[in-house]
């Protein structure tokens, strides 16, 4: 989706990585839905590899661990399979 100067992408219930003529089209994405919780979807680290091939500017993981969700994979997997130190969390409803 593009709208105005930001392109968004949501990845939806992916279950594989993308071709390299899908990684070319989604090239310049702004803001990227990734989801990380494996199950019925890509675990934590292919959406390591995902988004390192996609390069977004800001990531929005989704599908994964909470209270009610217990059975996906962490979220903490996914960052530390980024490398990732801090993470900026969701504002509380």
């Amino acid at each position: 989706m593009e709208m105005e100067d930001l392109r968004l992408c949501h990845l939806g219930d992916l279950g594989h990585t993308p071709s390299s003529k899908q990684i070319e089209e989604l090239s310049g994405i702004s803001v990227l839905f990734a989801p990380v919780g494996s199950v019925s979807t890509i675990d934590a680290k292919m959406a390591a590899e995902i988004v390192r091939l996609l390069n977004p500017k800001i990531v929005i993981p989704m599908h994964y661990q909470t209270k009610v969700t217990n059975w996906l994979e962490p979220l903490d997997k996914f960052t530390a399979g980024m490398g990732l130190r801090e993470v900026c969390p969701a504002a509380p409803n």
